[in-house]
């Protein structure tokens, strides 16, 4: 089985350096998220499950709430 990855975003930054690559692959009941980081992203890895049955998440994050 491959595992096909799709970058959500290229460029993940701290402090207007980047730091990682942010990605994602489908999976029953939802996605795989992984962040690679480092000076080529092959450093540390960092992996979570994120639930999403249907598959909705576009890969956006929410819009924050400003109260």
């Amino acid at each position: 089985m491959k595992v096909a990855w799709e970058t959500i975003d290229q460029s993940v930054h701290n402090h207007n350096s980047p730091v990682g690559v942010l990605l994602r692959t489908k999976v029953p009941g939802g996605w795989l998220v992984i962040i690679a980081a480092g000076p080529v992203f092959k450093e540390s890895k960092s992996l979570t499950f994120y639930p999403d049955p249907e598959h909705q998440w576009d890969g956006n994050s929410l819009p924050s709430e400003q109260g």
